[in-house]
């Protein structure tokens, strides 16, 4: 599972959404998953040979899986000098050729036909033959899932409101104790109104 945070040529560089599902896409809010029995290096053939002979069927969703499977790859190859051995050079030569463009929705199928001829030449000797495509397809459909993120924890606009412990809702449970809250005791009280009376006596 990969988060679309970097890619070979830095942040994913699509914006926009895509029509066809609905969803926002962009290089921080979404998520590609793939099958445990997916053969990663087969879904890249897969997507390149596909972008190389029908740039017009390419979805968006496809498109971001070609940047974050990629990446995958590049660590793999990294860590794995055989299977470097194998496709480290189109590894190398595709991720050259994906930094040349910036796509959008509406301009995913120009950008593709643009690269198409620099695709089919990174690709040389891993592309599937297009009579073949049909067949890998199915073989990689259903194997791989972008969806939209959320950022973990709950929105502030969400939180529930803070408890508080008091008379009402104005006072936020800060009114004071009226045992403690500087009012003279009853016994101040008679003392004061008996000499009061005391007073009023004497002027008498």
């Amino acid at each position: 599972m990969h988060t679309l945070l970097r890619t070979p040529a830095g942040l994913f560089p699509v914006t926009g959404s895509d029509q066809q599902n609905s969803v926002r896409l962009n290089s921080a809010g979404m998520r590609v998953t793939y099958a445990r029995s997916l053969k990663r290096i087969t879904l890249q053939r897969y997507l390149v040979s596909k972008s190389v002979y029908h740039p017009d069927r390419v979805t968006f969703p496809e498109l971001l899986a070609l940047y974050d499977n990629q990446l995958w790859l590049e660590d793999k190859a990294r860590q794995d000098p055989s299977f470097s051995q194998k496709f480290g050079k189109f590894l190398e030569n595709l991720a050259q050729t994906l930094k040349q463009t910036r796509f959008t929705v509406k301009t995913l199928s120009t950008g593709l036909h643009r690269l198409q001829s620099q695709l089919r030449e990174a690709a040389e000797g891993h592309l599937i033959p297009e009579r073949n495509l049909l067949h890998t397809e199915v073989y990689v459909k259903g194997k791989f899932h972008v969806t939209p993120t959320k950022e973990s924890g709950i929105p502030t606009k969400e939180l529930p409101p803070v408890k508080v412990i008091g008379r009402g809702y104005r006072d936020k449970g800060t009114y004071r104790d009226p045992a403690w809250d500087g009012s003279p005791s009853w016994q101040e009280l008679a003392t004061y109104f008996e000499r009061l009376e005391n007073d009023n006596q004497d002027t008498e």
